[in-house]
């Protein structure tokens, strides 16, 4: 038999726009068809596991793969059996105008 198992890595900037969901569905895939599905949270320190797979079909071996719902707000990657979400926190563009209050640098101290 055949255990896969992985773990889900969150690249959000340790959540700081709040958006991370508080579980998601990894799916395992035999030969590219789904064959499971499991909720996953930080409750299971984002790890998981399908186990006492079949390795072989019809004397074919199975190539079994992962795959992630997708996560509004994040892209996914998988490596091996690994997903790891990014999400680039949402940025803020500041402008201002510094005006001086001082008489027009009557004191010749303005920088």
């Amino acid at each position: 038999t055949v255990k896969v198992s992985g773990t889900k890595t969150w690249n959000d900037n340790n959540n700081q726009d709040g958006i991370r969901p508080s579980s998601i569905t990894v799916n395992l895939l035999a030969n590219g068809r789904q064959v499971a599905s499991k909720k996953v949270s930080a409750s299971d320190n984002w790890q998981y596991s399908f186990d006492n797979l079949a390795a072989y079909a019809n004397g074919q071996k199975i190539t079994y793969t992962v795959t992630e719902n997708a996560v509004a707000g994040y892209t996914s990657t998988v490596d091996g059996y690994n997903v790891t979400n990014n999400h680039t926190p949402a940025t803020v563009k500041v402008s201002g105008t510094k005006t001086w209050n001082d008489n027009n640098n009557q004191d010749g101290i303005r920088p």
